[in-house]
């Protein structure tokens, strides 16, 4: 009869090791899930304020990089802006000529939502374009450049002396 009962205990205690989960474990599990979900989607989907702020430092590290080959190549650089985007062009033979082959100075398309708004050049609009000049000698034409969505607003602005840096971030009055 002993040899009984230890096996019946034996089964008593594996049926209480199988009985599966509780409650609060399978809530703790989905509450880890949500979260680890919620970070994902976090960094998948890019902040528009994020993203208007990398177009304004890019266009000044390229205006940087085109003003440096200016000075380098001793030839006069000229950026045309656009509401949707902006191209580089050097001057050559034949007047101004897109610059072609060149991955870093490519004429660049704007994300979506994100516009230039406001253009102001210290000099004349020829056919009503905007040219920003870029010497040989690392003088530049002064100028200011307004990347906007919907709420935010981003700057580069430019000086005669050949400085160029993106302005901090400004938000729309509502």
């Amino acid at each position: 009869m002993r040899i009984r009962s230890n096996l019946l205990a034996g089964k008593k205690q594996a049926n209480n090791l199988n009985s599966g989960f509780t409650l609060l474990e399978i809530m703790v599990v989905v509450l880890i899930i949500g979260v680890l979900l919620a970070m994902i989607s976090l960094s998948v989907s890019p902040n528009p304020r994020t993203k208007l702020r990398d177009e304004a430092t890019r266009l000044a590290t390229v205006m940087q990089t085109a003003q440096e080959e200016a000075i380098l190549q001793g030839k006069l650089f000229a950026i045309n802006i656009g509401e949707n985007g902006y191209a580089f062009y050097e001057y050559g033979l034949g007047g101004m000529e897109a610059i072609a082959g060149d991955e870093i100075l490519k004429p660049r398309e704007l994300p979506e939502n994100i516009r230039i708004t406001e253009a102001v050049v210290d000099g004349p609009k020829v056919d009503k374009k905007i040219w920003i000049l870029l010497y040989p000698t690392g003088e530049l034409t002064a100028f200011g450049i307004t990347f906007s969505d919907q709420d935010y607003h981003w700057s580069v602005e430019g000086d005669p002396g050949g400085n160029i840096e993106p302005v901090a971030e400004l938000k729309t009055k509502s």
